[in-house]
Parts: structure tokens; C-alpha cells; sequence
């Protein structure tokens, strides 16, 4: 490297070990215990090239079937060229799994020889753990947990059963976390009282069950509460009208309500319509406006109730964008 300072050359020179050695041996191993328990094992190898280790190299771990979980999937080699990673049963599993190392170097794919090894991890506590519910007003949720030995259990199916609750889902599946629910309603004319139900599956052979309790009931007000606030005046950016629809002092969720105009020409002038009620039974919707109205609105909420139409009483507001 030279250079010039003032009008004087100067320069120094400077040594790298370098070179570009073709890999004609690549070789990829991998070490697997022959039989896996519930407590999972180490997975580890090495990556070398004509007999020298490979740094920092991507290797991919691969299980066939899928009834096992490799943390990480991908893991990167040490300045030895060795590697290591866990694998874990999922859940109640007894069969053999083939296990495979792929690695890519100089755009070509290495492929470990496969092994095959036994994942022996039966299951001896089976349990069903159902979720704390307290309380369900016409329609909730319940769920739960299958458990192995304290460990979730994916794929399992469920049984739910109830003499008076109704299930979206009679029958579910527990998901990666072991993890099961399902929407319920309660009948309406329900007098609030405690509800049972199950839960049945079969771990190992064996057929687990648990029984929860939940408060619940449907009674349907027969005169629900609207409400609703409109401003005096609305400028140019518009406004937001709002309200409430309740039920002997309970929220009604879930409620459509809808906005009636009384002047043809700005029928569509809020939106959305009909809006619906939250967990608070609350609504809102925006009455939008456009440069050069000046109109007087009248405009009423309602909602469909037992096959009749329950209304709040008019409410006027002013509409003046001219300027």
C-alpha cells in the first residue's frame, strides 16, 4: 500500500495467509442416543472438510415423523466444527423417528447419514386440567390443558359434554400447548345456576376425564336500555355519536344498533350503520361532513329485540360546514 504525504511517497506492506482449498471430502456426522425418554436428549456432530473442521456453518436437524421438537432447528458450528441441539418427545410418543443433518457448502447440499432411534416416552399421569370460569352469561368460552407427566400433549382429542350447556365444538383438539376450547351458550330462559361439565380424552390407552362447575344462565330483559349522545353542532371534521344498550343494568355485547335519518337526502351520512356494542355495551359512529352543508339532522338509534324494534326518542343537531 503507498501512498503520498507533502509530495513524499510513503508506503507499507502488509501479510495475510490466504488461499482457496476445494472441498473434495466434505463429511457431516451425527450423534443420536438410540432411545429417547421423556426427558429428551442431545443431538451433536461435526462438519469437517478434507479432514479440517468447518467454522460457522449452517447445519439443518430434520425428524421424520414430527413427534419430537429439535431447539434449535438450525444451529451453527463452533471454530471446531462441531454442533449440538436438544430434542424433546412431544407428549406421549412411542415409535421410532428418523433423524437427519443437512449442511450446504460451496452451494452444494451435505447430508449426514440418517439414524434412526427409538423415542420411547409413555405417558403414566395423564391428566385434563379445565380452566377457572366463574361466571357465564348466555355464552362464554371453555378450555383446558391436557397434561403428560406435567408436560402439554398436541393432537389429542376431546370430548365436551354438558347436560344443559350447548358446545360450538363437541369435539376438539388440543393444539401445540396442549391446549383445547371451545365457544359455549346457555339456553335462553336459563335461571342462573351452577352447570356442569366434562372434559374426556384417551392418553396411552387410558381414558382421562375432569368435571368443572360454572355459574351461568340466560335471562333476556324484555325492555333493554338505548342510549344515545349526539353534539349540538357539527363543524366540518364531523363527530362521533355514541350510546349504550344495557340490560337491567348488565351490557348487552354483541348488539346491533341501528341509526334511522329522517331527512332522505343525508341517509347515509353515518357510518357504520348499524354499528355493534362492545363488552361494555357500548357503541360509536361518526357522522361525517362535507364543505357546503348546512342542514338541520334528525336521527334516532334502535336495535332489534324479540322480533320488535326498541328506539331511543329523536335527537337534533345542526350541520353547518360553509365556510
Amino acid at each position: 500500500m503507498s501512498a503520498k504525504v507533502e509530495g513524499k511517497p510513503i508506503s507499507e506492506v502488509f501479510f495475510v495467509y490466504a488461499g482457496c482449498q476445494r472441498c473434495d471430502h466434505p463429511k457431516l456426522t451425527l450423534c443420536v442416543p438410540d432411545c429417547i425418554d421423556c426427558e429428551g436428549a442431545k443431538i451433536t456432530g461435526e462438519f469437517s472438510c478434507n479432514g479440517r473442521p468447518v467454522g460457522n456453518a449452517k447445519i439443518e436437524l430434520k425428524v421424520s415423523p414430527k413427534v419430537a421438537t429439535i431447539n434449535p432447528e438450525k444451529v451453527i458450528t463452533n471454530e471446531h466444527g462441531e454442533y449440538e441441539a436438544w430434542i424433546h418427545p412431544d407428549g406421549d410418543v412411542n415409535e421410532d423417528v428418523l433423524i437427519q443433518a443437512t449442511a450446504r457448502l460451496e452451494k452444494k447440499e451435505i447430508v449426514s447419514v440418517n439414524k434412526m432411534t427409538k423415542i420411547h416416552c409413555i405417558c403414566k399421569h395423564p391428566v385434563v386440567e379445565l380452566d377457572s370460569v366463574t361466571e357465564i352469561i348466555c355464552c362464554g368460552r371453555i378450555g383446558g390443558t391436557v397434561l403428560c407427566d406435567g408436560i402439554p400433549v398436541p393432537d389429542i382429542d376431546i370430548e365436551l359434554d354438558s347436560p344443559l350447556l350447548e358446545f360450538e365444538k363437541k369435539m376438539v383438539t388440543t393444539n401445540e400447548q396442549g391446549r383445547f376450547s371451545s365457544e359455549v351458550t346457555v339456553p335462553e330462559d336459563t335461571d342462573f345456576q351452577e352447570i356442569p361439565y366434562t372434559a374426556t380424552a384417551i392418553v396411552s390407552g387410558e381414558v382421562i376425564s375432569a368435571k368443572g362447575f360454572v355459574y351461568g344462565g340466560c335471562l333476556l330483559c324484555e325492555d333493554p336500555d338505548i342510549s344515545l349522545r349526539v353534539p349540538l353542532c357539527i363543524d366540518c371534521k364531523g363527530a362521533t355519536i355514541t350510546g349504550k344498550v344495557m340490560c337491567d343494568d348488565i351490557p348487552l355485547e354483541g348488539v346491533k344498533v341501528f341509526f334511522e335519518v329522517m331527512e332522505k337526502d343525508l341517509k347515509k351520512i353515518i357510518q357504520p350503520n348499524p354499528a355493534v356494542t362492545n363488552a361494555s355495551g357500548k357503541y360509536s359512529a361518526r357522522i361525517t361532513s362535507v364543505h357546503g352543508m348546512d342542514h338541520c339532522l334528525t336521527l334516532r338509534a334502535g336495535i332489534l329485540w324479540g322480533g320488535r324494534k326498541i328506539y331511543t326518542k329523536p335527537f337534533y343537531t345542526i350541520i353547518e360546514c360553509t365556510c
